[in-house]
């Protein structure tokens, strides 16, 4: 009998190269997608420039001699940042304080301030957290320029999600219920902001897991809609409700249609099926993760029993800088259950909204048994985003891939020489801690939290930070695209991924040896284009929101 694990490899190479002969894919039809559309001018303009057109093919484009240039290393600062002896599952990185860096929320109940000279400050107790949560993710939902966060009741906490309010003052309150109780009784795995019906206010969609009694039941998502601060249950109404209930672990929201509205991605455990839900433009949504190639692989047996995957956290990100928002879903999978149980996958997105090609296979990603939560960063600055990812369990060791670039559609092992496995890990998220222009690393794991300072190089960088005006304020969602000649970059301001960790509100662009300025547009939530122009790197850069 052939294995599921052979018939994947099988399947999967045959697409791939079916569909890769230079190494990407080929669209199928659909719209062609133009950035562009709007050409009012922000804040930190240094030119004009035309329009971004990423339309017809999701086709590697042309690789400038500059995508590359050197490598990074990256230092354990665990404990010279005061973050040693730190038990925690998840982390989101949010300036909650203003002061322009950013700081750490681990689990939703611990609060470390980042204190701009390398160092954190654990201010959890005076920032009123009170500890009883498995995670927390940050956003502005009342628009009033200080980021709160959801934090999430898991399975073993008692009571209720709960929305807390930035008081603006250092501490936090209570706002559920007069925001209108955004939350429910069930083990809460997955959060994901985004503002799905573009009317400034961010929304947030909550992924549940099993029931209590161990019987792997799965419990039913939430969908709150957000209007003036105040939040309405609209899992009805929106399309949400209209699929099985099945065992969240992860939300991720992005626009992999191009289409201007944001999409959002569930991960699904105990081999359930995973959700993509197409944003119809208003916040009402229709589940195609079977059209678009992202479910998972389909095992059902002779007597109709059915698996996919367990799927703990997934991610979007432009891995082949085509335009269009590629994604990595990170799959726990023993060895003795391969026939029928996902390994990681790796969907390149062929653009238009036209669909996915695993390309797991020829991605030189080796499999490994207890992977679970990836995060995309270009940790070197080359152009090229390359990922984290986890691997649960006591003696297993997380992985940082680098992207191979001109080797289309590959990666490379390089844990080891950059220092940055950890042990039994679980979350990870990406943010520039201490503003030098490249990403830094904070990885959590019940053994011992770690966070890695990178230590730079001389590629060339840009770090972009964004005002909104009319859109939600933490520009939650909002697109920057970068673009030297045809060569396109996007990045989009996190709202969540994996499972419930969160990047950096600021992005960084690399450019490696390229010496001159680029082309930026910012695709704001509230769906207006604005075009940016011609920006010098190697510097921060402040859009406002026009």
């Amino acid at each position: 009998m052939i294995s599921r694990l052979t018939v994947f490899m099988l399947v999967a190479i045959t697409l791939g190269l079916a569909n890769m002969a230079t190494g990407c894919g080929s669209d199928s039809g659909g719209d062609n997608i133009v950035y562009g559309t709007n050409t009012s001018t922000g804040t930190g303009t240094t030119g004009g420039g035309t329009s971004i057109n990423t339309g017809k093919t999701s086709t590697i484009l042309s690789f400038p001699a500059w995508a590359g240039g050197e490598d990074s290393a990256f230092s354990d600062a665990t404990s010279s940042a005061g973050l040693s002896n730190i038990s925690a599952n998840r982390v989101a990185w949010g300036d909650y304080n203003n002061d322009g860096y950013p700081d750490l929320l681990l689990d939703g109940r611990l609060l470390y301030r980042n204190n701009g000279d390398g160092t954190f400050t654990d201010v959890s107790a005076v920032a009123g957290l009170n500890g009883a949560h498995n995670g927390g993710v940050w956003a502005d939902y009342n628009n009033d320029g200080h980021l709160d966060f959801f934090g999430m009741k898991g399975l073993y906490n008692s009571g209720t999600d709960i929305l807390y309010k930035n008081n603006g003052d250092g501490t936090f309150s209570d706002a559920t219920a007069e925001a209108g109780s955004p939350c429910d009784s069930y083990p809460t795995e997955g959060v994901g902001w985004g503002d799905f019906d573009r009317n400034g206010f961010v929304d947030i969609y909550i992924a549940n897991y099993e029931t209590s009694d161990g019987s792997a039941i799965g419990t039913p998502d939430q969908l709150f809609m957000n209007t003036g601060g105040v939040f309405t249950d609209a899992r009805g109404s929106s399309g949400i409700g209209n699929v099985a209930d099945q065992c969240g672990r992860g939300v991720n929201c992005g626009d992999y249609d191009g289409d201007g509205d944001l999409d959002i991605y569930v991960s699904n455990y105990r081999l359930n099926e995973n959700f993509l839900f197409n944003n119809n433009g208003a916040g009402n949504f229709t589940e195609r993760a079977q059209q678009a190639g992202v479910k998972g692989y389909l095992f059902e047996d002779s007597y109709g029993n059915t698996a996919f995957g367990h799927t703990i956290g997934s991610d979007w990100g432009d891995f082949n800088s085509d335009g269009h928002m590629d994604l990595i879903t990170g799959n726990l999978a023993h060895p003795a259950y391969l026939a029928f149980s996902d390994v990681t996958c790796i969907y390149f997105n062929h653009g238009s909204g036209s669909g996915f090609t695993d390309i797991f296979s020829t991605s030189g990603v080796a499999y490994e048994e207890t992977h679970c939560s990836p995060s995309w960063g270009d940790y070197n600055n080359d152009g090229w985003l390359d990922f984290y990812i986890t691997c649960i369990y006591d003696g297993r060791y997380s992985f940082l891939y680098k992207n191979n670039g001109v080797t289309p559609n590959t990666f490379s092992d390089v844990s080891a020489s950059k220092g940055v496995r950890v042990n039994n890990g679980w979350g990870c998220a990406w943010a520039d801690a201490d503003r030098d222009g490249d990403l830094d690393l904070f990885v959590c794991s019940v053994s011992g939290c770690k966070f890695f300072l990178n230590n730079g190089n001389a590629n060339s960088w840009l770090g972009v930070d964004l005002v909104c005006t009319a859109s939600n304020r933490a520009g939650i969602g909002a697109r920057v695209v970068c673009a030297v000649g045809d060569f396109i970059q996007v990045r989009e301001v996190d709202g969540g991924h994996g499972t419930a960790c969160q990047n950096g509100q600021t992005l960084i662009f690399g450019f490696g040896s390229h010496a001159g300025s680029v082309y930026m547009e910012i695709h704001w939530p509230n769906g207006i284009v604005q075009v940016v122009g011609n920006v010098t790197t190697n510097q921060f850069i402040t859009i406002t929101e026009q």
